[in-house]
C-alpha cells in the first residue's frame, strides 16, 4: 500500500521556485486592524477560528505562512512559535485567530473545500448538455491545484499537498460537534457534482461515492504527474490538466454505463 505522506514528504525535495512568506503577496504593516479590500466570495463556519483570519493582514499572512510551513516541514513540525517568527509578529497574535495548530489545520481544509465550492458555482449553469456540464466540473477537480489571483495570499497548490496528506490527522480527531463546521464545504461539493451525474443517469445510485472517488483520484493523480511521475501515464504538460480530466471522465462514463437501464 502506498504511504501518501511519506510520497508528498519526498516530493518536497525536489519541489522548486516555492512561494515563500518572504516574497509575500500581503504586503505592508502587519497589523491586527480589520481589513476588507473586497467582498469575500464565501465565508467559513465560525467553529473554525477564533476570529476571522480573512479580515485582517495580519490574519491573512498567518493563513499564508501556515500553508507553507506546513507544506515545506509537515504538520507535526508546525508551530506557533515557528509560525510568529516567519511573519514576523508575536506568538500570543497567532492564539488570537486560532486555539492550536489542529484548530488551524481545520480551517485551512475547510477553506479548501469552500475553494473547490465557490469555483464549481463560477461555472455556467448554461454550459450545455449534462454531460458538458458535468465535463467542466471534472476539469475543476483536475486542475484542483491551481493558482487563483483572487486570493494572492493562498497558494492553491500548496494547500492542495496539505489537503491530501495531512487532512486524516483532523478527521480522526473530529468531535460530532466539530463535523459540520468541517466537512459542510465537502457535502456541498459532493451534492453538487452528484447531481450533474443524476442528471446524466438517474438510474445511478451511488453518486456520493463516486464524486468522493473522483476527488482522491484526482488529487492524487496529480501528485503523482507532478512529483512522481513513474507512478503514473497521466502528465501535466505546461500545466494543461486536461490528461487527468479525460482520466475522470472516462471513468465516470464508465461507471454510469454499467447502471445505464438497458
Amino acid at each position: 500500500m502506498l504511504d501518501i505522506e511519506k510520497l508528498l514528504n519526498y516530493s518536497n525535495t525536489i519541489k522548486k521556485n516555492n512561494k515563500t512568506c518572504s516574497s509575500s503577496a500581503v504586503s505592508g504593516k502587519i497589523g491586527d486592524e480589520t481589513f476588507m479590500s473586497k467582498k469575500y466570495p464565501f465565508t467559513l463556519n465560525e467553529q473554525l477560528y477564533l476570529r476571522d483570519p480573512e479580515r485582517t493582514l495580519l490574519g491573512k499572512k498567518i493563513v499564508e505562512c501556515a500553508i507553507q510551513l506546513m507544506d515545506q516541514g509537515g504538520f507535526e513540525h508546525l508551530t506557533f512559535r515557528k509560525l510568529a517568527a516567519e511573519i514576523p509578529s508575536t506568538e500570543a497574535s497567532v492564539y488570537r485567530y486560532f486555539e492550536d495548530k489542529y484548530q488551524l489545520l481545520r480551517y485551512l481544509v475547510a477553506w479548501y473545500w469552500e475553494w473547490l465550492n465557490y469555483r464549481l458555482d463560477k461555472l455556467s449553469p448554461d454550459a450545455g448538455s449534462a454531460q458538458q456540464r458535468l465535463r467542466e466540473a471534472l476539469e475543476m477537480l483536475a486542475n484542483s491545484a491551481r493558482y487563483d489571483p483572487f486570493f494572492a495570499h493562498v497558494d492553491e497548490a500548496a494547500l492542495c499537498r496539505i489537503v491530501v496528506r495531512e487532512s486524516p490527522k483532523i478527521y480522526l480527531r473530529a468531535e460530532p460537534e466539530d463535523n459540520q463546521a468541517l466537512f459542510m464545504g465537502y457535502e456541498k461539493l459532493l451534492a453538487k457534482i452528484s447531481q450533474m451525474i443524476l442528471e446524466l443517469e438517474p438510474s445511478y445510485y451511488q453518486p456520493k461515492a463516486l464524486v468522493s472517488s473522483l476527488i482522491e483520484t484526482a488529487h492524487r493523480q496529480i501528485l503523482f504527474a507532478q512529483y512522481l511521475p513513474r507512478l503514473t501515464e497521466l502528465q501535466i504538460p505546461n500545466g494543461d490538466y486536461s490528461e487527468i480530466a479525460d482520466f475522470l471522465e472516462t471513468l465516470t462514463l464508465a461507471m454510469l454505463s454499467r447502471h445505464a437501464p438497458d
